[in-house]
C-alpha cells in the first residue's frame, strides 16, 4: 500500500503477504481477493476513524487499553502526548498488519504520524 499527500509526495508505504493477515488470507478467487482488499482498506463497521476513538490511557497504566485489549503507542510517545492526540480527534486510519496486530496512522501537523499498534487475538 502506498499513501501519498495531496501533492503526490510519499507519506507511507508498506507491503505484507496476504496469507499473513486474517482479512486477506484464504482468498479463493480474484473477485474474492478484490472484496477482501476493500474490507482491509475500509473495514466494515470500523468505528475507530479518528484519534478521539483511541482507548483511554488511565493514570498509572503502562499502556492504553479497551476491554482488556492493549494498544501500544509508538515508541517514545508518552501518556501526555497520547492524550493530547486523542483530544485533537484527528482523522485516523487503522489497518491489519498481521493476524494479531493492526497499525494506526493519524493526520498530524500536515502529514501522517504512526500512532501505535493494536494487539488482538488471532
Amino acid at each position: 500500500m502506498v499513501i501519498r499527500d495531496a501533492h503526490g509526495a510519499l507519506e507511507q508505504s508498506f507491503s505484507l503477504g496476504a496469507a499473513d493477515t486474517q482479512v486477506l488470507g484464504g482468498a479463493e478467487s480474484v473477485q474474492d481477493m478484490q472484496r477482501r482488499l476493500g474490507e482491509w482498506i475500509t473495514p466494515a463497521g470500523a468505528s475507530a476513524d479518528s484519534t478521539g476513538d483511541l482507548p483511554a490511557w488511565e493514570t498509572g497504566a503502562q499502556t492504553p487499553a479497551s476491554g482488556g485489549v492493549p494498544f501500544t503507542p509508538t515508541l517514545g510517545m508518552g501518556r501526555a502526548e497520547y492524550q493530547a492526540l486523542r483530544a485533537q480527534d484527528a482523522p485516523m486510519y487503522c489497518y491489519e498488519t498481521s493476524r494479531e496486530t493492526g497499525a494506526c496512522l493519524a493526520v498530524h501537523n500536515g502529514g501522517l504520524m504512526e500512532i501505535g499498534v493494536q494487539t488482538y487475538a488471532g
